[in-house]
């Protein structure tokens, strides 16, 4: 990893360079130029020696470079979540997929997730993801974002920062972004549980910016009555209306809740309700299990 440290400075100093160089690079450069990038052997990201395909981006790739992980704290939930059930098979869905790392990770850790479903609207994280993720062999890809509703939409982009792509303007208030359209398509069990063994278990994780809520109350509750492991980003922005109860009843399946990595603090359902209505301008992630 120090050597990471040591050349991550001048390579992207040099990729900037490039960009001055050539103006038709500058703005998506990150869509031009990538890197293949080996894991260590102990690094949850390590598959059969098979290398990473990364973006270039300003934030999510040096911290993971850095780290040779991406959100540890996820997998030490789920390890402990999914131990409560040994000799269960389960599904993963990863909503807001990005390239791939938190999917290669569950498959690559985790012998009892026996596949996955990756949805990611966005053309470039997608072809990233797919190189990332298809050495698996079980995962089912959606290139599409999920709404309350079908249809084109705009979707805003932080440039720079491939992990801050969201549906609601308000999310990319204080960042740099762009926009492009994109297909969405409406949540329902049914789309969603295509091709997915009906004895499997399964394992939710959605970041959208600030649709989770939306998302997750588009799906029956007999979807979440087979959830043993949920994670899920809340963001207390503007968005639009979803149902209330239905959320307090998908909750309320979970006994234990955190709105933090710190596991040692519960939450209740009450307090994740009144976190969302606060004026808090900062996200929180929301780790759920049975």
């Amino acid at each position: 990893m120090k050597l990471h440290r040591f050349l991550l400075p001048k390579l992207y100093a040099r990729l900037e360079a490039l960009k001055a160089e050539n103006h038709r690079l500058k703005h998506r450069f990150d869509q031009v130029v990538s890197l293949q990038y080996a894991p260590l052997a102990s690094s949850p990201l390590n598959y059969k020696e098979t290398p990473l395909h990364l973006p270039f981006d300003q934030v999510m790739i040096p911290h993971l470079l850095e780290s040779g992980t991406w959100q540890g704290d996820v997998l030490e939930f789920a390890r402990d979540g999914l131990s409560k059930r040994p000799g269960t098979s389960y599904h993963l869905f990863d909503v807001g997929a990005n390239i791939g790392l938190m999917t290669r990770q569950f498959l690559a850790q985790f012998p009892a997730v026996k596949g996955a479903t990756c949805v990611e609207p966005d053309p470039g994280n997608f072809a990233f993801l797919k190189k990332n993720t298809e050495v698996f062999g079980n995962v089912l890809y959606l290139n599409y974002a999920l709404s309350n509703a079908a249809g084109k939409t705009t979707f805003y982009r932080e440039s720079g920062n491939i992990g801050n792509y969201s549906l609601i303007p308000e999310a990319m208030a204080q960042a740099k972004s762009n926009e492009i359209t994109i297909e969405c398509l409406k949540t329902s069990d049914e789309l969603l549980l295509r091709g997915v063994p009906a004895e499997a278990r399964l394992i939710w994780k959605s970041d959208t910016q600030g649709y989770d809520e939306i998302i997750a109350t588009e799906l029956s509750l007999s979807f979440w009555d087979r959830v043993d492991v949920a994670f899920m980003e809340l963001w207390p922005i503007g968005k639009p209306k979803y149902d209330v109860a239905k959320l307090e009843a998908i909750l309320d399946l979970f006994p234990r809740k955190y709105l933090t990595s710190d596991f040692k603090k519960p939450v209740t359902t009450q307090e994740i309700f009144a976190y969302t209505k606060s004026n808090d301008e900062a996200y929180r992630d929301l780790y759920m299990a049975r």
